[in-house]
């Protein structure tokens, strides 16, 4: 990954949900660029296998004295929204594994005496809910469903953060692909054994971002004061589920001759389907007006891009 020049006043980094998929990546490249990087994690010993000794792993954030000055917050942290079905119970977890984190560094913060200039907040694009083929940009307004309910409370509890003068940046990101983990290595699996099943219509949008562009935009964001609010970081050219299908499945000499019938995900997954048949197209319009750059922009450059690793 190529660097970016960076806002030296932002040297010491709080990273929370650093262990993850995201995460990791995003460490590595932080402490590229020579920062100070701190991480709250439950499970000392894992942190360290994972990240290394080069960070400073955090149990808990009371450990961190009242004069340390923590420039920038980066919040990843959040059970995965497609780890079980949305029972109440699983709903409530939901919520409380991002409320429950953005509330802990707001206590910390007001212990500290030097207040956190900025917070990238790790939200997601099911803040939009289901918009069939409308075109997405920033301006657009949540819905009164559980996956942008979600996003809006956990936005709501960032935004909060303006009142210590900290510049807050919600990035609504899309499906993360890699190579190495996340949305891609589950949806290619099945297409790699000639198992593709095109969903519902297979009509419905899928946002996505390739991970080494999403790790440049949060970078970005760090430099960017001009910055703030609502940030779509998904790449610009969103693609149908056909269209992902059949060129996963183009991409490993396979098939595609299989189609999961809307009413059968419906029955099985219920509420949580709606991640499956409903999409968002979504456009990152602040970001392109604010010259950013990305490395991938079509899914053929993704998939190229993952070959050549």
């Amino acid at each position: 990954m190529e660097k970016q020049s960076q806002n030296q006043n932002l040297k010491n980094i709080l990273v929370t949900g650093a262990t993850g998929f995201i995460g990791q990546s995003l460490c590595r490249e932080l402490l590229n660029y020579d920062k100070n990087v701190f991480v709250l994690s439950r499970h000392y010993k894992k942190a360290e296998k994972i990240l290394g000794t080069q960070i400073e792993i955090l149990t808990n954030l009371e450990q961190l004295k009242s004069n340390t000055q923590i420039d920038a917050v980066i919040s990843l942290a959040g059970a995965p929204v497609v780890g079980g079905l949305w029972t109440q119970k699983r709903k409530q977890l939901l919520i409380d594994s991002r409320i429950n984190d953005l509330n802990a560094i707001k206590a910390l913060c007001e212990q500290l005496k030097h207040k956190p200039k900025c917070l990238i907040n790790a939200s997601a694009i099911g803040f939009y809910g289901i918009r069939h083929d409308e075109l997405i940009t920033e301006k657009e307004t949540g819905q009164a469903i559980f996956q942008s309910e979600l996003c809006q409370q956990r936005e709501n509890a960032a935004n909060q953060f303006e009142n210590y003068g900290t510049r807050v940046c919600n990035l609504r990101i899309g499906l993360v692909f890699d190579n190495d983990g996340g949305a891609f290595v589950q949806m290619a699996r099945p297409i790699k054994f000639g198992l593709g099943a095109i969903l519902g219509s297979g009509q419905q949008w899928m946002s996505w971002i390739y991970k080494p562009d999403l790790i440049r935009i949060i970078l970005f964001l760090l430099n960017e004061e001009i910055l703030s609010g609502a940030i779509n970081a998904t790449a610009p050219e969103p693609v149908t589920n056909e269209m992902f299908t059949k060129s996963v499945a183009a991409k490993f000499n396979r098939p595609v001759f299989l189609k999961a019938p809307a009413l059968v995900l419906k029955t099985m997954l219920g509420e949580l389907s709606q991640l499956f048949l409903e999409g968002q197209r979504v456009i990152p319009e602040k970001l392109l007006a604010a010259g950013f750059e990305f490395n991938v922009t079509t899914l053929d450059e993704m998939l190229a891009a993952i070959d050549s690793k």
